[in-house]
């Protein structure tokens, strides 16, 4: 059988199809053919789609997993499941596990408990023992078992030399890393930003300095070596005009998608739901932030997921998880933050696409004839209620909860198969 997709705008950048609205003929799981008008056979399936677009799959390049250990957080299925639904068809996936991901057994266990799914899981290992900083792990054991990078996750550097050990011992073989840049030093063990409004509701606050000195630190490796490197949460303007005055390739500064919707005047509330790495900021830095999205400086935007259970997060502040639940709502944050008319659509996909396929060294999908389908259908303009039935499990630790939000994923299809989400 084969799927017939209707008048839908193209998406592809590399397709010469791109912002064309053809119709999509999808056999054995490969594009057959794309044109202004195609006339269904009888064993083609018709699907119609309202002002829908597609585009190659989206990547999310950090998603935090609690699988296994953690299961009542939510499990790989119940992650995955979100990332389809979403508009995801490939994740790459932080363990926040028990046990910890610091040899190829867990690597082994997520590979082999996703293989069935429809999204592709691409899973980070360990950067060092339990995370302690000191010990290396099995780097190219892991690698063999499928891991495609190595970072402590928010787990900042404090051992610099350790870290120049690590970057020599991986240097033949290359793997992915990743890093949440503070200096811990100068964090105080704070938990949000140092703002006049962060000092107006008592926190002492993370001086600017934490991030931007070990951006400086960390760019000063990447220049010494090759490897692909995520900066992860990177929002200070003097930290980015640091990746920017650098001008390295294999430097890839990624921000979650939240960080744009909301602003730190939403940590008046002290709702933990707003407990967030990195911590919101200021509405004239979320400005800047869209500055260097436009100049190329910010190159990924990610979802970082964290589901938690309602213990985690229904209690007091200092108490309570960092993190939040966003694979449902990634895509809604961008389009309402960035907007919905074509340049920023083409803005959205290199974040959410083309970049992350630079990152992680891979082909992105291409909306041609003959092509594997791996393609994420969407309304830009569309608005959806999210409600308790996009909810599996029991994590609901979205503030978007029971609001109305623009941006609707129509489905996926990949793996050969069609996955709506109407």
């Amino acid at each position: 059988m084969g799927f017939l997709f209707q008048n839908i705008k193209i998406f592809d950048k590399h397709s010469p199809f791109h912002l064309t609205t053809c119709d999509i003929l999808i056999e054995q799981g490969k594009i057959s053919k794309i044109s202004k008008k195609i006339i269904p056979a009888k064993e083609h399936k018709v699907i119609k789609l309202p002002n829908a677009c597609v585009s190659p799959g989206w990547i999310d390049a950090h998603v935090n997993i609690s699988d296994p250990g953690f299961e009542f957080k939510e499990t790989l299925q119940e992650t995955c499941s979100y990332a389809i639904r979403g508009g995801f068809t490939t994740v790459v996936v932080f363990p926040e596990t028990t046990p910890q991901a610091h040899d190829k057994t867990l690597i082994e266990y997520i590979l082999q408990n996703t293989k069935s799914f429809p999204v592709k899981v691409l899973p980070f290992g360990l950067l060092s023992f339990e995370r302690q900083g000191r010990q290396m792990n099995p780097y190219y054991e892991m690698t063999k078992a499928g891991a495609i990078g190595f970072s402590d996750n928010k787990k900042p550097i404090n051992d610099w030399g350790f870290l120049f050990r690590v970057l020599q011992y991986t240097s033949t073989f290359k793997p992915l890393f990743s890093f949440y840049p503070i200096e811990e030093s100068l964090t105080f063990k704070q938990n949000v930003w140092e703002s006049p409004f962060t000092l107006k509701l008592g926190f002492k606050g993370i001086p600017a300095l934490a991030q931007i000195q070990a951006v400086s630190n960390l760019l000063r490796f990447a220049g010494l070596f090759d490897n692909h490197i995520e900066l992860y949460g990177v929002v200070h303007p003097e930290a980015l005009d640091l990746v920017k005055k650098a001008k390295l390739s294999n430097v890839f500064v990624s921000i979650p998608s939240y960080i744009l919707s909301f602003d730190e005047t939403y940590l008046q509330t002290f709702d933990p739901v707003f407990k967030t790495l990195p911590a919101l900021i200021s509405n004239d830095l979320i400005k800047n932030l869209k500055k260097y999205i436009n100049e190329g400086i910010v190159r990924m935007v990610v979802s970082d997921h964290y589901a938690h259970n309602p213990e985690a997060k229904v209690c007091e502040w200092n108490f309570a998880a960092y993190g939040m639940h966003n694979l449902l709502t990634s895509f809604s944050y961008l389009i309402m933050s960035l907007g919905d008319d074509t340049h920023s659509i083409e803005k959205i996909l290199d974040l959410i696409v083309y970049q992350p396929a630079a990152y992680l060294q891979l082909a992105p999908a291409s909306i041609t004839e003959g092509a594997e389908a791996d393609l994420t259908f969407f309304a830009p303009s569309a608005t959806y209620h999210l409600s308790e039935e996009h909810f599996t499990g029991e994590s609901r630790n979205n503030p978007s909860f029971g609001k109305i939000l623009q941006g609707k994923v129509l489905g996926v299809f990949t793996r050969k198969q069609w996955h709506p989400n109407i």
